[in-house]
């Protein structure tokens, strides 16, 4: 049984390309758990794979990756010319920078590659449709599942290394955003809390578990309100009283 968190850390975005990033990380997350030759792992998987390819087909990630990517190097390049500034971290957040750009073509290419697959290209429609997917839609899973787990592992490792490159930029500009941001401890009044500030890409906020709240931002990025709803046996209802939790404002440069 696993042990209770004594906080749970909630993020949401303020600016629309941030949000794909944030949807774009968990359908990463989501294709690395290891196939097991079982449905029940395989549609999951194939779901969270065609999303990605749907996201990546709706938004130029190789355009807006890299002017974001520029805008960082360019802040860690302004932040060296402080005297006392770690001269090595700085030199090492301009490598994994310019790494994560060396990236971006070929992560275009590999995706296109992966789009055109056939076995993917003949499922994806099949993905596409509304409700739960079934097997008896899917004979060419349902022949690809009878087949060795050495060749499924194979398969997927393979669509893996596909959209690597892509991960690993967006996981050094995430990194590096989060990176930056502490948390500082803020108290709302009747469980709300509103703020006008530089213009944000991401806020994070780390609330204890013990008052079982999880908080309803609006807002855009130079200005934001959150308001606290407490769960109760299921039931939702807004939080009135005073609470502290941390909130760490993750900016857009």
């Amino acid at each position: 049984m696993s042990e209770p968190v004594p906080y749970v850390i909630f993020e949401y975005p303020l600016q629309e390309r941030f949000r794909t990033y944030l949807r774009l990380e968990q359908g990463f997350q989501q294709i690395q758990t290891p196939l097991d030759g079982t449905d029940q792992q395989a549609l999951p998987f194939f779901n969270a794979l065609f999303g990605l390819l749907e996201l990546f087909e709706r938004f130029d990630l190789k355009t807006e990756l890299n002017r974001d990517l520029d805008a960082q190097k360019q802040f860690v390049q302004q932040w060296a010319r402080h005297p006392q500034v770690d001269k090595d971290m700085v030199a090492l957040l301009l490598e994994r920078l310019a790494q994560a750009q060396d990236q971006l073509t070929e992560g275009a290419i590999s995706i296109r590659t992966l789009k055109d697959e056939p076995f993917l290209a003949g499922m994806k429609q099949r993905f596409s449709q509304p409700g739960c997917q079934a097997l008896f839609d899917l004979p060419q899973l349902q022949t690809w599942l009878s087949q060795s787990s050495a060749s499924q592992l194979a398969h997927q490792q393979q669509w893996l290394a596909q959209v690597s490159s892509y991960q690993q930029a967006l996981s050094q500009l995430l990194s590096l955003l989060r990176e930056r941001a502490p948390f500082e401890t803020v108290q709302t009044k009747k469980g709300f809390w509103q703020e006008s500030t530089d213009p944000l890409a991401i806020l994070r906020m780390r609330i204890p578990t013990s008052d079982s709240v999880y908080p309803v931002v609006s807002g855009h990025r130079q200005r934001f309100t959150i308001r606290l709803m407490s769960l109760t046996q299921g039931q939702s209802n807004a939080y009135s009283h005073d609470l502290e939790f941390q909130l760490a404002r993750c900016y857009e440069q």
